[in-house]
């Protein structure tokens, strides 16, 4: 099991820049903590995906923590990161009986063809 990273922001992770009191930045209306970096990537998925996620390092997206990963809906997939484990996972609708939910976590399937574009935040 593992995610392929593409990076789509050039370089090392964009930082926010801090100008405002107690050292943070305002952002749209959010405070953002100095030095929280952001970076736009596209994550692959492997041809093996088990429930529980894929593991992404924060190391492959040149960070030292990953607080943050927004991800684009992707081929019918919804997603959700675990900030605990560092794993994405990976979610489809399926609401043909009300036994299982409106969101099932699919295990030992082939996800090689889903890729989403994620934001990721960190450190």
């Amino acid at each position: 099991m593992a995610l392929t990273v593409t990076h789509h922001t050039p370089g090392p992770p964009l930082e926010w820049e801090s100008n405002q009191a107690a050292g943070q930045t305002a952002v749209a209306g959010a405070r953002v903590n100095p030095g929280l970096a952001m970076k736009i990537v596209t994550l692959t998925f492997d041809a093996s995906y088990d429930a529980g996620g894929e593991l992404l390092a924060a190391s492959a997206v040149e960070m030292s923590s990953i607080t943050h990963v927004v991800a684009q809906s992707h081929s019918g997939y919804v997603f959700q990161w675990d900030q605990a484990a560092g794993k994405l996972l990976a979610y489809y609708g399926d609401w043909n009986n009300g036994s299982d939910g409106p969101l099932i976590e699919p295990t030992g399937v082939n996800l090689a063809t889903v890729a989403p574009r994620c934001l990721v935040l960190g450190y």
